[in-house]
């Protein structure tokens, strides 16, 4: 039977995985274009590498620096060409594959510390986690850098639990996170590891070979910040050495970095982060602190699940024992290992200036085993008290927003009117998107309706389980609801808001106009999508005296820039005694613009006027 719990579970893991890559697939699809401002941003470093236009240091739009190292940019980049295509799907594909092995080595890794039942847990929770979800779809380094921590890390503490040297591919791993995001790539793995082996009184395990293994890994990686510098010179320093992992840490403000927040930002952020499995995390913590049923041996190493509840008998102690077994204490140490890895890694980025939700990201596993080995012991021996009344309020709490939710899809797939009601609950940036996702759901109304159904169907099971004290049922239930929600926004939801918030449709029109071959200039506005789905670089001009052959330019602007521009062309000189300056004409804008809009982009001409007669420019357009 215990082959057979082993087979289950790894069947477990891997139907798993195989199917939060199938609910992702089209989240990361060409059918979900880019509409953030980092996708684009990030993807613009992969087109210019694809084009042959740079390999150490790639410049957005040919003059723009990036900001981060290139690693990411390399994946993406050979994602591109073995597709045949520089397209989203290719872009993101790495993200994705990076997450999803990310997960199976935290998986492997809880089987082995604490057994293949906790391993199934562990990974369902990394999976099923908010935050982890939604950046594994998204073509940004984060995730990536996340990953190659983690396997990094793991290694190092599968080596130390059996005192084995660190494989050099720990520290192969740290040179590509130091390539991926900069130093913290090896400052966040060195200081978790050193940390935790002060914690636990093992520093005698550092020794002169993976001191220096340690310093190849960052000469490694210096030989890139080398030939970065030689290449960019002053403004590589300054952009990526001083203002990406000086200022953004001490001093955001005296760089613009942006995303300055106090201490404390990341606390209710992680809580959004762990969600939905937040909601469990006092009755977690209260059986965690107070006294449960049967011994403390008991606690971590693996035995059958009482699914009904009921605790099992610990395995008997001698009185002769000296202490815990050794396999207590080993399984113990691994907790030591995840509560030092989450915490510094917390610590460290709440100590920054600058801040960002998925900074946390690399502790994202350590906070999954967490909550897994928890989950995992209550399932063993059940959970009663204070614990057990926190739990079902969890469960309750997970319910009703499940119902919620599923009533507001089974509502707009009918096609009920639900917008100006909707607008009331949205922050001003998401009041544009309530249309088009109720539009997407009713087209869409029968995978919706199914959704729905297994969100209503995982709601149900999820309080009445915990009331019956069925924790297993209780963690299944909750992931079914999560991937029936992820598969109705990764299907539905995502690409609708995608669609009406992306630049693509919007260059497709402006191709048509101003092929590849005839000069396109921004006035004073940019955006990086319209770079991209143009497939070429489009200079930035503050004035329209600095856009040559200006009778008959194509400029793109923000409608809040159209009094200026026409204030410009009025003004400008033709040379002409005849000329009646210049005129804006506007060929492509956004329907019922806002003047003040600085986010979606309007097609203008400039044409000349000859007294009372209007030049046509290029006729042939």
């Amino acid at each position: 039977m215990k082959g057979y719990g082993r087979l289950v579970a790894g069947a477990a893991i891997a139907g798993f995985l195989a199917l939060a890559a199938l609910v992702a697939a089209p989240a990361i699809s060409d059918r979900t274009p880019f509409f953030t401002k980092g996708e684009p941003r990030e993807a613009l470093v992969v087109q210019t590498i694809v084009r042959g236009e740079g390999l150490v240091l790639p410049r957005r739009n040919g003059d723009e620096l990036p900001s981060k190292p290139p690693l990411f940019h390399w994946m993406a980049a050979l994602s591109c060409l073995a597709r045949g295509a520089t397209s989203e799907s290719a872009i993101r594909l790495p993200g994705l594959v990076l997450a999803l092995t990310a997960a199976a080595a935290t998986a492997m890794a809880a089987w082995t510390w604490w057994g293949p039942a906790t391993a199934v847990v562990v990974v369902v929770v990394l999976g099923t986690s908010f935050q982890w979800l939604a950046s594994s779809v998204s073509a940004r380094v984060d995730v990536v850098l996340a990953a190659l921590i983690t396997m990094a890390l793991l290694l190092f503490e599968h080596a130390v639990a059996t005192g084995r040297r660190v494989p050099a591919i720990v520290f192969a791993l740290l040179t590509a996170a130091t390539l991926t995001k900069g130093p913290i790539g090896l400052v966040l793995p060195c200081t978790v590891a050193l940390v935790t082996l002060a914690v636990r009184g093992e520093l005698r395990f550092v020794g002169w070979r993976e001191v220096r293994l340690l310093a190849l890994a960052a000469g490694a990686a210096l030989v890139w910040y080398a030939a970065a510098l030689a290449s960019g010179g002053s403004a590589f320093f300054a952009k990526q050495i001083l203002k990406e992992n000086f200022y953004r840490v001490i001093d955001p403000d005296s760089v613009e970095a942006g995303h300055v927040a106090p201490f404390w930002y990341y606390v209710p952020l992680l809580a959004a982060g762990m969600a939905p499995w937040t909601l469990f995390a006092p009755g977690l913590v209260a059986f965690a602190l107070l006294p449960v049923r049967g011994s403390d041996t008991q606690a971590l190493p693996e035995g059958p699940p009482a699914d009904d509840g009921s605790s099992q008998a610990p395995p008997p102690v001698s009185a002769a024992s000296a202490g815990p077994s050794p396999a207590l204490v080993a399984a113990r140490a691994r907790i030591v290992f995840c509560v030092v890895w989450g915490a510094v890694t917390f610590v460290l980025f709440s100590a920054a200036g600058s801040k960002r939700a998925v900074y946390l990201l690399p502790a994202y596993p350590a906070y999954a085993m967490l909550v897994g080995t928890s989950w995992s012991r209550i399932v063993r021996a059940g959970a009663g008290g204070v614990a057990r009344a926190l739990l079902v309020t969890g469960a309750a709490a997970i319910a009703a927003l499940l119902v919620t939710i599923a009533l507001l899809l089974v509502v707009a797939a009918a096609g009920v009117p639900a917008a100006a009601w909707l607008r009331h609950f949205v922050s001003n940036a998401d009041v544009g998107n309530v249309v088009p996702m109720l539009e997407a759901i009713h087209d869409n109304r029968a995978l919706v309706l199914a959704c729905a159904a297994a969100i209503l169907a995982a709601a149900w099971a999820t309080i009445t389980f915990a009331r019956a004290g069925r924790w297993a049922r209780v963690v299944a239930a909750t992931v079914v609801a999560v991937l029936a929600l992820a598969a109705t926004v990764s299907t539905t939801l995502l690409p609708a808001v995608a669609s009406k918030r992306s630049a693509r449709d919007f260059v497709s029109r402006v191709q048509g106009l101003v092929p590849l071959e005839s000069p396109l200039f921004f006035y004073r506005a940019f955006d990086y999508g319209a770079v991209f789905y143009r497939g070429a670089p489009i200079p930035v001009r503050e004035s329209l005296a600095d856009v040559p052959g200006i009778d008959g330019a194509w400029l793109l602007t923000w409608p809040a820039y159209l009094p200026d521009l026409n204030g410009e062309a009025r003004k400008l000189a033709t040379g002409d005694e005849a000329a009646g300056a210049y005129e804006v004409e506007e060929a492509i804008a956004p329907e019922d613009h806002d003047p003040s809009d600085r986010t979606s982009l309007v097609l203008v001409r400039i044409k000349r006027r000859i007294g009372d007669e209007r030049s046509d420019g290029n006729r042939d357009r």
